[in-house]
């Protein structure tokens, strides 16, 4: 993705200036974003600040994509709020919301305290420098304590002022809406100490936080939620963005009403993209459709300079030829979103392994007869979230035997992507089951001629310890060794096959010396895990 500067250079040469000297300014609306751990509160807070019901409408309720929303303060003045996802896997949509963002809103949970991903907002704000208000939420509970919270928080470097501090923090319950009010009060003391002034007089520009595809009389069109940073962006304005460009056909606010235009600071769903652009990228708008293309174009030959590559389809197909269903098994995503894709990759990237799975392609949209034709012919599965598959289309994928299974829950399909990597290994005959049947604790080491250590001392603590079964090593909690084999089992000088519990035995392992006192010896068997295959031929919603 191109920086601003790149951007600048680009439209300078165009004959597009931004005027960033221009000497008029005002207060554009400040943009806050709320963020947090999963189900600490973050959309049930805005639906209180909202007097709205954003939550109940998520599915799961769980947040799955980034909304902009409008809340009116003291004196009328506007705020735009963020509303960012909270679980692990949309580590990459948070960052989005913390680039774009004057102020984060914290929101930890008095019953739960810091967890993994508010540790990782705390990082966030540090590195991009944004300041922090702390919001301890569901103070209603039994079983919730203010006080551990702000430990907590101190110990991850937020020291909040009742303890002697600087951060501001307020003590809420978003369900019954106890405190939301001091909540709103510290967040205009914070931001009023913030520079906000900007020139309505620049052309406007803009942050995508999320694009998809949507359905109207005519064709699926690409709309995209944007937060203006400068400038006001009008109907009929053209726009280039990522490496498309567009006209504004139509503008509405976070109500859904149609909109002329939009100030700094504000947030609009923006149709008249050409294609669809990536979350993250900024739009700038220009003065007409000719502008428009010189700057696309350079920014095309600027791209190709910086060699980044397109994903070349073809390549991947003919790559796909060589492989079998033994080596890898195929895929297909598609989704509604490009925040959504963008987090599926990553989770892909992350969790799966490449040899048991070949993404073969990745797209917004719904499932079309293309895909299920070259799910056919290589043996593949087609994984879509929150897309439409035309029951003509349903038809083809039973008929020639490919399986297609569309989501609505993101944790989900990212479960049933690892089920199929399971059903892989198990074609494989990898996919066995550790039956512990003894373990024993390292009580002495000692050093024998020729290198060989034996465990003396070891005490059998349940079970039983069998010479003709491997073993795996346990230290701090963590497999140290596997399936190594016995290679002499004593009892003081006595040879035997089995030690059962309670007694002492030594133990010698064929080419494994690295022991330490305190290791657990466990004796295991492999059995084959029983599976039930689900991706039979056919399309299935799994809700």
């Amino acid at each position: 993705m191109l920086n601003t500067a790149q951007i600048e250079t680009i439209c300078a040469a165009a004959e597009v200036t931004f005027d960033f000297a221009t000497p008029e300014r005002e207060l554009r609306a400040p943009i806050l974003t709320v963020m947090g751990h999963v189900d600490h509160g973050k959309t049930t807070l805005i639906d209180a600040l909202r007097h709205s019901d954003i939550a109940a409408g998520e599915y799961g309720e769980i947040t799955q994509s980034i909304g902009a929303f409008s809340l009116v303060m003291g004196r009328g003045k506007y705020v735009t709020v963020i509303d960012t996802p909270g679980h692990e896997i949309f580590t990459e949509m948070r960052s989005r919301g913390v680039v774009a963002t004057d102020m984060i809103v914290l929101v930890v949970s008095a019953s739960e305290g810091v967890k993994r991903q508010t540790k990782e907002v705390i990082k966030l704000a540090n590195s991009s420098k944004v300041p922090l208000i702390v919001a301890i939420n569901k103070i209603d509970r039994e079983d919730a304590d203010v006080d551990q919270v702000m430990l907590e928080l101190a110990e991850n470097g937020v020291e909040v002022e009742a303890l002697g501090g600087t951060v501001s923090s307020v003590c809420i319950s978003a369900k019954t809406g106890e405190n939301v009010s001091e909540l709103l009060k510290a967040l205009e003391e914070k931001l009023a100490d913030i520079d906000l002034e900007e020139s309505n007089k620049v052309r406007a520009q803009g942050f995508i936080i999320e694009s998809e595809l949507t359905k109207n009389k005519r064709a699926a069109e690409v709309a995209s939620s944007v937060v203006l940073m400068r400038g006001t962006l009008t109907s009929e304005s053209y726009f280039v963005c990522d490496q498309t460009m567009g006209k504004v056909r139509i503008m509405r606010d976070d109500t859904k009403n149609i909109v002329k235009k939009v100030g700094p600071g504000r947030a609009a769903h923006v149709l008249g993209f050409k294609e669809i652009p990536a979350p993250g990228s900024f739009l700038y708008a220009i003065d007409d459709e000719r502008q428009a293309r010189i700057i696309l174009t350079m920014k095309r030959k600027l791209k190709n300079q910086m060699g980044e590559v397109v994903e070349a389809k073809e390549e991947d197909i003919e790559a796909l030829k060589n492989t079998t269903m033994t080596e890898a098994v195929p895929i297909i995503i598609k989704a509604s979103r490009a925040g959504i894709l963008e987090t599926l990759s990553r989770s892909i990237s992350t969790q799966l392994d490449s040899n048991c799975i070949y993404v073969l392609s990745i797209g917004i949209g719904p499932i079309t007869e293309s895909d299920i034709k070259t799910m056919s012919e290589f043996g593949g599965v087609i994984f879509g979230f929150d897309v439409e598959c035309r029951s003509d289309i349903a038809g083809l994928a039973a008929v020639q035997g490919v399986p297609v299974r569309i989501h609505r829950l993101m944790l989900q399909m990212i479960e049933n992507l690892g089920n199929l990597q399971s059903e892989v290994k198990l074609r494989r005959g990898e996919a066995c089951k550790n039956i512990v049947m003894g373990k024993a604790v390292v009580k002495q080491l000692f050093n024998l001629s020729g290198g060989k250590m034996i465990v003396g001392g070891s005490l059998v603590s349940s079970g039983s310890i069998t010479k003709e079964k491997k073993c795996r090593v346990i230290r701090n909690g963590k497999k140290v060794a596997d399936n190594l084999e016995i290679a002499g089992l004593k009892i003081r000088s006595e040879k035997v096959d089995e030690v059962r519990e309670g007694l002492e035995c030594g133990i010698t392992f064929v080419e494994y010396n690295d022991l330490m006192v305190g290791d657990i010896i466990e004796s295991c068997t492999q059995i084959k895990r029983e599976h039930t295959f689900l991706f039979t031929p056919g399309v299935k919603h799994c809700d």
